[in-house]
């Protein structure tokens, strides 16, 4: 499955270069990056297995790199293959990222709970809190009815979701770098019933931090995430 993996490498290089999802001119003085500190991909291979992967802009020690996929795998108690770290370059886009770094893996577990609808994203959270922003994105099966929480903040993270062509990519910023526990609601209506609760208390509401109306346009740019990636690996998932 190697392969998939090196498509799908070349994909997020392409995204992480910063030419999908592009604001304007005026955009980007608002918004100066809206590139994610780390892209996490997970895609469903033709076998029914799962391959999980983290792509970095630049290069990371691979000891770093490792360890916060070690972590997602502690935290989901997931089976899974070896650990493949790697450093390569793309040439796809106008400004060519080098000793870009990534690690993957397979697992068979279920990582996706098509039954209740929802994505386990806290993991990924926890596993990866010492960076400041994080998009997720998982390419589902076309008979997928999503029915987990769409936005949330709170003192920890900001979270927003974002669908594109066959994914849904969640948009976070991670505001509590100690942070030991992620509480995330596990529908959207218990995110608005979350909301609710806080804005009838005597303290104010989470304001998301550098987020806030800005946050649109990360979202658009995570949704293009999704439909790149999606036509760049889908030749290979077929297969």
């Amino acid at each position: 499955m190697r392969g998939a993996a090196a498509v799908l490498l070349a994909a997020l290089g392409v995204v992480l270069a910063g030419t999908v999802g592009r604001a304007d001119a005026r955009q980007q003085e608002e918004i100066p990056n809206v590139k994610p500190d780390a892209q996490i991909v997970v895609l469903l291979l033709p076998t029914g297995e799962f391959e999980v992967s983290s792509v970095y802009p630049k290069k990371v020690p691979q000891k770093d790199a490792e360890a916060r996929m070690r972590t997602v795998l502690d935290l989901t108690k997931w089976k899974a293959g070896e650990l493949h770290y790697a450093n390569e370059s793309t040439s796809f886009s106008r400004k060519p990222l080098k000793n870009l770094s990534s690690v993957s893996f397979t697992t068979q577990s279920g990582v996706v709970d098509p039954v209740a609808g929802t994505l386990d994203v806290a993991p990924f959270i926890r596993a990866f809190r010492d960076l400041n922003r994080i998009h997720v994105t998982y390419f589902l099966p076309a008979n997928f009815t999503y029915r987990g929480p769409r936005e949330y903040a709170d003192k920890n993270v900001d979270l927003r979701l974002a669908g594109g062509q066959g994914t849904l990519t969640y948009v976070v910023n991670i505001k509590n770098h100690q942070l030991d526990s992620v509480n995330l609601p596990r529908t959207q209506a218990e995110a608005e019933a979350s909301a609710a609760r806080a804005s009838a208390s005597s303290e104010p509401a989470p304001v998301p931090g550098g987020f806030g109306g800005k946050l649109a346009l990360l979202v658009a740019a995570a949704a293009g995430v999704g439909v790149l990636i999606f036509a760049l690996t889908s030749r290979v998932v077929r297969r």
